[in-house]
């Protein structure tokens, strides 16, 4: 799922005009009409893994969107959508306002492409499979797609799966840089941190982690400056907000809003 911020409903956007169209049965691009207005200088894109168990389902969805909507972000792109999480999200008083959504909510690759100064920027949001060689198999799908001479700029993001640095090599062959490893960091200084293994539900019982943090989640820009990039949605939701659920008395639990850390990317058009 997709999802693209307007100030106001009343005013024209790049994707407002926009129709969402099949063009293949994983594809889906949003028509340009001649009327739409080209993208400012720079756009700040959200990518976020928002799967939870059910436990606290509620509490950790709102969580996540209050993250979202103090990002304030133009573009945010979901993964593992499930209907119970679209609903809240779509009775959000400031998704209701501020966003147009997308319907595609399983786990095939999505894009979409807009005007920007320089001419067409196209982005891609992917939930990348399990298996390496289908993995790789779809990477080198996007490589193609997103690489197409009607894109002057592209950008890939989503949970990526990858077990290795190594299999994004097709991407950085072809000109992507990963925001992580090339952006300005806002938030580590340092190397990027894992989006995934450090959160959901977690008791702090002194055992070792269950398994190994990984950095999974990914924005890869080609043609574009990469000018913030940083992680969003690892503190464990307040125990106020939890109130009246239980959880609140836990003291040795900490309760995340997902079990991935959201990727915040701020981008320069050119």
């Amino acid at each position: 799922m997709a999802l693209y911020h307007v100030e106001d409903s009343s005013v024209p956007h790049p994707f407002r005009r926009r129709k969402w169209t099949v063009v293949r049965d994983d594809l889906y691009i949003p028509k340009r009409t001649q009327q739409s207005p080209a993208l400012g200088r720079s756009i700040r894109l959200i990518t976020y893994n928002v799967w939870f168990e059910a436990i606290l389902k509620e509490q950790r969805a709102l969580e996540l969107l209050r993250h979202l909507c103090e990002q304030n972000p133009d573009i945010c792109c979901l993964q593992e959508v499930t209907p119970v999480f679209e609903t809240i999200l779509r009775n959000h008083p400031f998704a209701k306002k501020h966003w147009v959504l997308t319907s595609l909510l399983d786990q095939q690759e999505t894009h979409a492409h807009t005007l920007i100064q320089s001419g067409q920027l196209c982005i891609g949001n992917v939930h990348l499979d399990y298996a390496p060689a289908i993995r790789a198999s779809e990477i080198n799908h996007c490589v193609r797609h997103l690489g197409s001479e009607n894109f002057t700029a592209s950008i890939l993001c989503g949970d990526t799966n990858i077990i290795s640095n190594d299999e994004i090599t097709p991407l950085l062959n072809a000109g992507y840089l990963d925001t992580g490893a090339h952006g300005p960091l806002t938030d580590t200084g340092s190397a990027p941190d894992p989006t995934y293994g450090d959160f959901g539900i977690k008791i702090r019982n002194n055992h070792p982690a269950e398994g190994p943090s990984r950095r999974l989640d990914l924005i890869m820009c080609r043609g574009l400056h990469i000018l913030a990039y940083k992680l969003i949605g690892r503190d464990p939701i307040a125990r106020k907000h939890l109130k009246g659920t239980g959880a609140d008395k836990e003291t040795l639990m900490d309760v995340f809003p997902s079990d991935h850390a959201g990727v915040c990317v701020d981008v320069g058009l050119g």
